[in-house]
């Protein structure tokens, strides 16, 4: 039996450490905001031509007083192969 092992990737994470910037908005205008920076990525354009399920993820504590944004997926093996050829950057973190 062959197991469809998955893999979650990170494919943009968006620091925001401006406080003030992150009370004065709504969480459907923060997501919206990251959304769209995510959107000028050609990680971006890869996820939408390969219609992968997207999952949302806010780090409240990662930095105090601000939010780290995360935006990540899972992907079967030959989605995660052609990801990693496209994208992988040494020494960055993105699994």
């Amino acid at each position: 039996m062959i197991e469809n092992k998955k893999h979650r990737v990170r494919f943009f994470t968006h620091l925001e450490n401006n406080y003030s910037n992150i009370v004065a908005k709504s969480k459907e205008r923060q997501f919206w905001d990251v959304a769209e920076l995510f959107k000028e990525t050609p990680q971006y354009s890869w996820v939408e031509n390969n219609d992968i399920k997207l999952q949302w993820h806010e780090d409240e504590v990662y930095i105090g007083y601000g939010k780290q944004y995360i935006i990540y997926g899972d992907l079967d093996e030959k989605q995660y192969t052609e990801y990693a050829l496209r994208f992988f950057r040494h020494m960055a973190e993105w699994k």
